[in-house]
C-alpha cells in the first residue's frame, strides 16, 4: 500500500504544480500542453492510487 501512497503524494504535487501554472498562465502554447499533459497523469495517479488503496483496504478486511 505504501508503493501507491507514493503515487498518491506524486499525484498531488503535480496537480498542484499545474494549478499554480494555470493561474500564472504564460501564454505560451507549448506550455500550455505540457501544464495539460502533467495535469492529465497528475488526476490518473491520484484516481488510480485511491482505488488501488480502497481495493486493497477491502481484500485486507
Amino acid at each position: 500500500m505504501t508503493d501507491y501512497r507514493g503515487l498518491l503524494a506524486f499525484g498531488y504535487i503535480f496537480l498542484f504544480l499545474s494549478i499554480f501554472s494555470l493561474i500564472f498562465d504564460y501564454k505560451i502554447l507549448y506550455l500550455d500542453a505540457v501544464i495539460s499533459f502533467t495535469l492529465i497523469i497528475s488526476v490518473f495517479a491520484i484516481v488510480y492510487s485511491i482505488y488501488k488503496i480502497r481495493k486493497e483496504a477491502r481484500e485486507g478486511l
